[in-house]
């Protein structure tokens, strides 16, 4: 059997997508084994803020790193007529993937694929760490250097807060997103959605560390924080 493969194109609403080399993906399996759907989830589509070192890149204000030496990590793969780092450009509309890290006191994109688009789709996306969380009457918080406003917005799963250290994926109409000063970014957020594609393993003894576990139900939230101070909820 042939699995689906999507990817979400506007708040909830996917459509038909292709895998290629590099992308960034969430499996969803009918039985082990066998998928039934594949989720094709770029980190960023935006257009690239500039060029400011070999390998190093903004894209709405979230810093990208490209990689050509297999030894650092996994290579990054470049489509859409893009062969190389030289061959990108500011203003360039680009679809990223890769691994979101958090070094020192800020957050990258290690990009497995980067993909120069025909034209800007009508909705963007950004991937980031919250930070500068803010409630009250003009909700909002910063994702590196882009301002993000949360008014109206649903943020999904459904019943899980917001809080700082989180990793988001946001999506925006593209004419919502405007510039603040060089290099940073105002963006009125269409939706938000918590977490990350991938597969979490912890482990740990069940009479110390795990030990709350004999009390937890089908349903409830764990959060976890990590020790770059990512916190993560399932």
């Amino acid at each position: 059997r042939t699995a689906t493969v999507v990817t979400e194109v506007a708040p909830g609403v996917d459509a038909n997508a292709d895998v290629k080399l590099g992308d960034r993906v969430a499996v969803e399996y009918e039985t082990p084994g066998v998928a039934r759907m594949v989720r094709v989830d770029a980190a960023l589509i935006a257009r690239i803020d500039a060029v400011t070192a070999p390998g190093r890149l903004p894209v709405l204000g979230q810093q990208v790193a490209i990689n050509v030496d297999g030894a650092l990590g996994p290579i990054t793969q470049f489509g859409g007529g893009y062969m190389k780092p030289a061959d990108l450009r500011a203003g360039d509309a680009v679809e990223v993937h890769g691994l979101l890290v958090q070094q020192g006191g800020s957050a990258q994109v290690l990009a497995t694929r980067v993909e120069r688009l025909a034209t800007l789709p009508g909705y963007v996306r950004a991937s980031g760490i919250v930070s500068s969380l803010q409630s009250g009457a003009v909700p909002g918080f910063a994702l590196g250097a882009l301002a993000v406003h949360i008014a109206g917005a649903p943020v999904l799963p459904a019943g899980i807060a917001l809080a700082n250290g989180q990793t988001v994926t946001v999506l925006a109409l593209a004419a919502n997103v405007t510039p603040r000063t060089p290099g940073t970014w105002d963006m009125v957020a269409a939706q938000v959605r918590i977490g990350e594609p991938g597969t979490a393993v912890v482990s740990a003894h069940r009479d110390t560390h795990f030990a709350f576990l004999e009390d937890v139900v089908a349903g409830d939230l764990i959060s976890i924080t990590r020790d770059d101070g990512q916190l993560f909820t399932y």
